[in-house]
C-alpha cells in the first residue's frame, strides 16, 4: 500500500484590501465582504473600488466612519448584499447610502445570526480610544484632544455617522459552516482592555484579525503578541496598515519583531501582513516528517 506524505484540506479563502476591508469566500461560495471601503480617488483611496470585488452576498459593519462603509451603497447597487450593521446608525446607514431600510439588519452586542454560510456573534468592542477623537456635540475640541480630526460636516447625516461611528464599535466572531472560527477585533490596538481579554479568551477563534498598533509605538510587539495570546489563535493578520504602504516602515520588520517576541513569550500563533487584493487560501494539513 503506498502512503500518502502529506495531506491539506482548504478551509477559507479571503483577501484584504484596506482599512478594515476584507473579502471572505465561504465554504459554500457565497462571499461575505466586511467594511466596505473601496475608493480610487479622494481622502480614503485605496486603488481599487466595488468592482475589485469578485462577490458580495453579506456585509458586516464595524462602525459607520466614513473610512469604514464608504462604499456600502456602490456594493449594495452592484450586488444587492444582505447588510447587517448596529442598530443604532442601520437607519442612518440606509438613508445616507440609499439603501431599502429591508436590507440592513440591525445589531446590538451579544447578537448571534445564524445564517445559511456561516455564523456570526457580536462582540463589545470600542473604537480607538486616542486623544484626537475627544470632539465635544458642539464641535469643540475637547482640551486633552490632540485635533488631529476634524468632524465638523455640513451634511446633518453625514454628521451623524461620523459621530456615531466613534460611539458604537462592534467587532464578529464568525463561525463558518466548516467550524473555522474567525476573530474580527478592531478599534484599540493590541487587547490590553479588561473585558476585551475576557471576552476573547472565551471565544477562541482560530484566526483573528486585529486592529495593527503603530510603529512608532515602541511597546507595538508586546501589544500585537499579546493578542495572539490573549485569544489562542494560531494566525493574526492586522488591519488597518495603509501606512504600511507608504514606505514608512519595513512591514517585514514589524511581523519579525513581533513573531520573535512571541516566540520568547512561548506563544504559539504567528503574525503575517496580507498583501493588498491578494487572495489566501487557508488549510489545514500533515505532512510526513
Amino acid at each position: 500500500m503506498e502512503f500518502k506524505t502529506s495531506m491539506t484540506v482548504p478551509t477559507v479563502k479571503l483577501r484584504y484590501f484596506a482599512y478594515n476591508c476584507l473579502e471572505i469566500k465561504l465554504p459554500d461560495g457565497k462571499t461575505l465582504v466586511i467594511d466596505p471601503c473601496l475608493q480610487k480617488e479622494g481622502q480614503f483611496a485605496c486603488g481599487y473600488d466595488e468592482t475589485a470585488l469578485e462577490g458580495c452576498d453579506y456585509v458586516l459593519v464595524n462602525h459607520s466612519h466614513v473610512d469604514h462603509v464608504d462604499t456600502l451603497g456602490k456594493v449594495y447597487d452592484r450586488f444587492h448584499p444582505m447588510i447587517y450593521a448596529h442598530a443604532h446608525t442601520a437607519q442612518a446607514l440606509a438613508k445616507y447610502y440609499d439603501i431599502p431600510y429591508i436590507m440592513i439588519t440591525p445589531f446590538t452586542t451579544g447578537d448571534e445570526f445564524i445564517l445559511d454560510s456561516f455564523k456570526f456573534q457580536v462582540v463589545r468592542g470600542q473604537h480607538n480610544t486616542t486623544k484626537a477623537f475627544m470632539v465635544r456635540p458642539s464641535g469643540r475640541v475637547d482640551e486633552f484632544a490632540s485635533a488631529k480630526f476634524n468632524f465638523n460636516f455640513e451634511d446633518p447625516e453625514l454628521q451623524f455617522l461620523m459621530d456615531a461611528g466613534t460611539q458604537y464599535d462592534s467587532n464578529f466572531l464568525i463561525t463558518l459552516s466548516n467550524n473555522l472560527r474567525i476573530g474580527f477585533f478592531a478599534g484599540n490596538p493590541g487587547m490590553v482592555e479588561p473585558q476585551d481579554k475576557y471576552l476573547w479568551s472565551q471565544l477562541r477563534p482560530d484566526i483573528v484579525f486585529a486592529h495593527r498598533a503603530k510603529w512608532t509605538d515602541k511597546n507595538y510587539a508586546d501589544k500585537m503578541s499579546n493578542v495572539l495570546a490573549v485569544t489562542g489563535a494560531r494566525l493574526m493578520m492586522p488591519i488597518h496598515i495603509e501606512d504600511a504602504y507608504k514606505d514608512d516602515y519595513s512591514a517585514a520588520e514589524y511581523m519579525e519583531n513581533v513573531n520573535r517576541v512571541c516566540e520568547e513569550k512561548g506563544i504559539a500563533g504567528r503574525m503575517m501582513f496580507l498583501e493588498k487584493a491578494q487572495w489566501y487560501e487557508f488549510t489545514t494539513g500533515v505532512r510526513k516528517l
